[in-house]
């Protein structure tokens, strides 16, 4: 069971719990109610409330409407003559993209991206933290579909641990993959 899936469940628990005792002391002070109806109909209505939480929390998002995923230029012919250089353009300030580094990253380092799921990663292209951390709510999606993630990517929060790890940051995750503490 995931760490969110645990936190939902606890959220629920709690507020359910509290519905219940305060159903309970209302039928029992207010209503005047004895205390076996009253204990059975503070139950129901508690449950009630956590079914309707429940559903709530797991109700998958819609995906979001924006831009695709940027697709890599196509390689020229093999006969054909170079293109010539494109005059040299000024870099965007905050282009993740652009500064990559050289090679792949350990994408390991994100948390829940394991050796399956970062050689699934590299198969679709995705080799670098600045890759991940140029990712928009489209991109999120598209990739989550692709490569039938389920959502992990925002759970998780990739994008965000990324952001950190491309600027040469490191999180307590990426620390312990160091360390040899995973995998």
């Amino acid at each position: 069971m995931s760490k969110q899936t645990q936190g939902s469940l606890a959220i629920v628990g709690a507020i359910a719990g509290g519905v219940l005792v305060v159903a309970f002391v209302a039928l029992m002070v207010v209503g005047q109610w004895a205390f076996s109806p009253a204990a059975f109909v503070a139950v129901l209505v508690a449950a009630a409330v956590a079914v309707i939480l429940l559903a709530g929390f797991h109700k998958k998002p819609a995906p979001p409407v924006t831009a695709p995923l940027r697709k890599p230029a196509a390689a020229p012919a093999q006969n054909a003559e170079p293109a010539p250089a494109p005059a040299a353009k000024a870099a965007p300030a905050a282009s993740f993209v652009s500064s990559a580094p050289a090679g792949p990253d350990d994408l390991k380092q994100l948390s829940g991206v394991g050796p399956a799921l970062e050689k699934k990663l590299h198969a679709a292209g995705v080799t670098t933290f600045a890759q991940i951390a140029g990712w928009s709510e489209a991109d999120i999606a598209e990739m989550d579909e692709k490569l039938a993630f389920r959502g992990r990517i925002q759970r998780d929060g990739w994008v965000a641990q990324a952001k950190v790890l491309a600027a040469g940051g490191t999180t307590e995750f990426s620390k312990r993959v160091e360390d040899g503490d995973v995998y």
